[in-house]
């Protein structure tokens, strides 16, 4: 089931944005992208890291970014698989999300 990136908290999405975000996705290669949350504690602010072509490289950016904060001990990260913005939600809408 998709997941759905809101201002850094990650909940499930409807059927209907799975379905939506299934059909818009078809025949484009993969790509992760990357964000950063400083304070774990608080999800509404994140630091976008940008995209890359596989989950490792998302998530070596994702620890490398929280050590030059100082705040490995403290933030937190995900990566989203072939995420779209959707207008209509206000929110970034993911295949898939992982730590």
């Amino acid at each position: 089931m998709g997941e759905v990136v809101a201002k850094g908290a990650t909940v499930w999405a409807t059927a209907l944005a799975v379905v939506t975000f299934g059909v818009s996705s078809c025949g484009k290669p993969d790509e992760w992208r990357g964000w950063v949350y400083p304070t774990a504690a608080d999800l509404t602010r994140s630091i976008e890291l940008g995209t890359f072509t596989n989950f490792e490289a998302c998530q070596e950016a994702a620890i490398g970014a929280l050590r030059t904060l100082n705040a490995a001990s403290v933030g937190d990260y995900e990566c989203g698989l072939n995420c779209r913005w959707d207008e209509r939600l206000a929110i970034n809408v993911c295949r898939e999300t992982r730590k």
